[in-house]
């Protein structure tokens, strides 16, 4: 499936537009995220994100993984990025949802629900089964003797066996918080800032407790989870073995390494083959790690799941991608991990020489980030700008000797920032408004054609701005490019234009289109209209969209994915993919 995406050549000029014979061909170059899967395969990532999605990826007996990648369902995921089969969950967000293995049996704890049981063979679809309520309040990952170590809201130190439902006291624990079990059968729980030890059931006191951390026993090692996707390895008896061996949280240690954005903190680390592991964290997006046995530390291999938002999308001329929480490249593959992760993008805009401007209206404070796409931002604690509740669209434009930020909420309310020539912030400046002629529920989108009209998104049409003192009103506005049914926008679309071309993602009606600059002529389409899809030839409710040359790159937010067009002439319709694209899925580092 992957090697057809990327093999050759999907040339699409799709029938959903009835307009005459397209002067130009929409060529598909590939996605990025959700692993280059298409229909049943695809991970399925549920609504955006909001609250505590991910459990912490356990791997079972056969080598597949398991996660919830989102809040009604456990996904149940192949190495190399398949989905294998989806099972129903209550939907809750609670912070102590938990998973782990047992032999044949998945045991899952819901924050708020209880305990379930799941056959790691059960059919795709086969709902969990509540387990004894024992008021549950933690759970081991790992497991002995077909049974697991729990901790109940009580202060109780229980033994449970997922097989046949059957559950042991063994003691007291009052106050804990975290529990452990190692393969020999020792069980480990953390209360009174201390790890305390038990040992047939009975507490180590002959020097235990020790102040050690919150921690996971993975194959003879312990791993603690920190911030910035900080992952620390410890021997069995807990002395540093290097000590941080990914990311690098502040205080952790003097240095840093790869981090992801994706498991900013991680919640569980499973162990695959000898050197291959799995790491996820709240978000629900399980990555692949290779160690690296001469450096002692891990590396990123590979992304398994979607994109589970894309508030902000910008691509530059050399073909860099930002995406929410991070970067790709043009020619990256689907299952690459993002190459640079800066944690959540407010909607961006691109000066004239690429540096990405981005701007955060927090609760109490205004931040203004700059830089290159593939770097970490500066972030810059600016004046507070309080006219501005939310950002859904903002531009760069120049007018007389000064180069002009305008952020634009879905009221039509603006906000001028003045830069310098390098994107750097100098002044909050006038407020804006944009001006339409009918009236407007919501603004949606905006970008900008030149210096002296800007292009809205509002209602499903698309509204041509011109200057008017500080402010921007409609030249003219359109919501169709002909007479026929299909060439009408839906009541949702988003814009992006450069140079010569408007693209618009049609939202509503599932599917990218591309105009000449002034909206008159559409030159290609991609998607078929008004039928969503997750093979390679639809969308389904595309929404952001970037665009820079004859490139765009479109978030296809059902999918959760990122589509790779370019618009190209007939006279190129058999070119081939780009080199980074047509390589195989195999690529070095990856599993199989």
């Amino acid at each position: 499936m992957f090697r057809k995406q990327l093999g050759f050549l999907v040339v699409l000029i799709l029938s959903g537009v009835t307009a005459p014979a397209f002067s130009e061909t929409i060529l598909f170059e590939g996605v990025l995220g959700n692993s280059g899967e298409q229909g049943a395969t695809l991970i399925k990532m549920g609504t955006p994100f909001k609250g505590w999605v991910g459990f912490g990826v356990v791997c079972d007996k056969h080598r597949t993984l398991w996660d919830r990648t989102s809040l009604n369902a456990l996904s149940h995921l192949s190495v190399d990025g398949r989905l294998l089969g989806e099972y129903p969950l209550p939907e809750t967000g609670h912070p102590d949802n938990q998973l782990a293995v047992v032999d044949n049996d998945l045991v899952i704890k819901l924050g708020g629900i209880g305990l379930l049981t799941l056959s790691i063979d059960a059919p795709p679809g086969t709902a969990p089964h509540p387990m004894k309520d024992e008021g549950i309040a933690f759970i081991s990952s790992g497991s002995h003797d077909g049974k697991l170590a729990a901790v109940d809201k009580t202060g109780r130190l229980l033994l449970l066996r997922p097989a046949d439902g059957s559950v042991e006291v063994i003691g007291a624990t009052p106050g804990a918080y975290a529990v452990e079990m190692t393969p020999d059968g020792t069980i480990y729980t953390h209360w009174q800032q201390k790890m305390h030890k038990y040992v047939h059931g009975r507490e180590v006191t002959d020097s235990w407790p020790r102040g050690y951390p919150t921690c996971q026993h993975v194959n003879g090692y312990w791993y603690t989870f920190g911030y910035h996707t900080t992952i620390g390895r410890y021997t069995a008896e807990f002395q540093p073995d290097p000590g941080v061996v990914l990311g690098g949280a502040s205080g952790s240690f003097i240095g840093f390494l790869e981090g992801n954005w994706e498991n900013h903190h991680p919640r569980g680390l499973a162990q695959i083959t000898p050197e291959l592991f799995a790491v996820s964290s709240n978000e629900g997006v399980p990555h692949i790690l290779r160690w690296l046995p001469e450096k002692k530390r891990f590396e990123f291999v590979r992304r398994i799941g979607g994109l589970l938002g894309c508030s902000g999308l910008v691509l530059d001329r050399a073909g860099n991608i930002r995406c929410e929480f991070g970067s790709w490249h043009w020619d990256d593959l689907p299952d690459a991990p993002q190459r640079f992760s800066a944690g959540w993008l407010h909607p961006p805009a691109l000066t004239e020489n690429d540096t990405l401007v981005s701007v955060h209206l927090g609760p109490s404070e205004t931040v203004f980030s700059r830089g290159n796409i593939m770097s970490y931002p500066q972030n810059q604690w600016v004046p507070r700008i309080e006219s501005l509740k939310a950002i859904v669209g903002s531009v760069i434009y120049r007018r007389g000797q000064d180069d002009l930020l305008l952020l634009m909420n879905t009221s039509g309310q603006g906000q001028h920032i003045r830069i310098g020539s390098r994107g750097e912030f100098i002044n909050v400046g006038t407020l804006s408004t944009l001006h339409s002629k009918d009236s407007v529920k919501e603004w949606s989108s905006l970008t900008r054609r030149d210096d002296s009209s800007l292009i809205g998104a509002a209602n499903g049409r698309v509204v041509e701005l011109i200057p008017d003192s500080n402010n921007w009103k409609e030249a003219r506005s359109w919501n169709s490019w002909g007479s026929q049914p299909d060439e009408k926008f839906g009541n949702q679309i988003q814009l992006a234009a450069d140079d010569r071309l408007l693209w618009v993602a049609d939202s509503s009606r599932h599917r990218v289109l591309c105009f000449s600059s002034d909206g008159k002529k559409l030159l290609a389409s991609f998607g078929q209209t008004d039928t969503p899809g997750n093979d390679l030839d639809h969308v389904h409710t595309p929404l952001s969209i970037a665009a820079r040359g004859d490139r765009a790159v479109v978030y296809d937010s059902t999918n959760r994915r990122l589509i790779k067009l370019r618009l190209a002439h007939p006279d190129k319709a058999g070119e081939k993919l780009s080199p980074g694209n047509a390589k195989k899925k195999a690529k070095k580092g990856t599993p199989p």
